[in-house]
This record gives structure tokens, C-alpha cells and sequence, in this order.
């Protein structure tokens, strides 16, 4: 076995793992999809951006998101993983950013134009 599964409507482009789902977010519908270990959908959240980047911290869920990848305006995002759904837009990121990771303190993207990893820290304590 491979350990491959296959992307719920063979879309999906961002990976992060709460300590008991694999979590798959989907940037143009929107959504984070909870999936189990046979790859079957378990939770699905809604979010209100396209979603170009995700990590799990702490109990949420940190995504960089934009409405229009084309306009440049890219957000840190949180949406809490509890169940209530509830978003909060954090911060502006002021370039086309791609991924999201956390080392414990500070989050990392990928500046794609320029070439770079950029690191920042949290706008608020997680």
C-alpha cells in the first residue's frame, strides 16, 4: 500500500493535522475537509476566503487567504477548530503568499514572486 487517498472532489492543496484528522483545504470552494485515514470526510468548514495556505495551532486553524488572487490583498485568518466556525481576519500579508507552517513562534510563507521564505510573527497570542 501506498498510503495515498484520493482529494475529496479531486481538488485540494494545503495539508495539516490536529493529532487526530488529516485536514485538506480546498482554495477555490472555500473549505477545510477533515479526513480520516481511509480518506473519508468526517468535518468540513466553511471559511469566507480562498484559502492559499493553512497550519493548525493551538486549537485553530491559521490559513492565508484572499478573495481574488489576482488583487494582491492576501489575509492571515483564523478560524477556531472547536466547531463554531467563527473567523477572524488577523492581519494583511502584503504579497501573494503560498503555505503557512509554525515553528512555535513564528510563521512561515513562501513569498512567491520574490523568491522567498518569509517569516513573521503571530499578530496575537494563539
Amino acid at each position: 500500500s501506498t498510503g495515498a487517498i484520493d482529494c475529496p472532489d479531486a481538488t485540494g492543496s494545503q495539508l495539516s493535522y490536529d493529532g487526530s484528522w488529516l485536514y485538506l483545504s480546498q482554495w477555490y470552494n472555500r473549505r477545510i475537509l477533515g479526513l480520516d485515514d481511509q480518506g473519508n470526510i468526517v468535518r468540513q468548514i466553511e471559511v469566507p476566503h480562498q484559502i492559499c495556505g493553512q497550519c493548525y495551532v493551538d486549537g485553530s486553524f491559521y490559513l492565508v487567504t484572499t478573495d481574488d488572487e489576482d488583487t494582491g490583498e492576501y489575509l492571515l485568518t483564523r478560524v477556531s477548530a472547536n466547531g463554531d466556525h467563527r473567523s477572524e481576519d488577523l492581519a494583511r500579508i502584503p504579497f501573494a503568499a503560498r503555505a503557512l507552517a509554525f515553528d512555535g513562534s513564528r510563521f512561515w510563507t513562501n513569498h512567491r514572486e520574490a523568491n522567498e521564505i518569509v517569516a513573521f510573527e503571530s499578530p496575537v497570542s494563539s
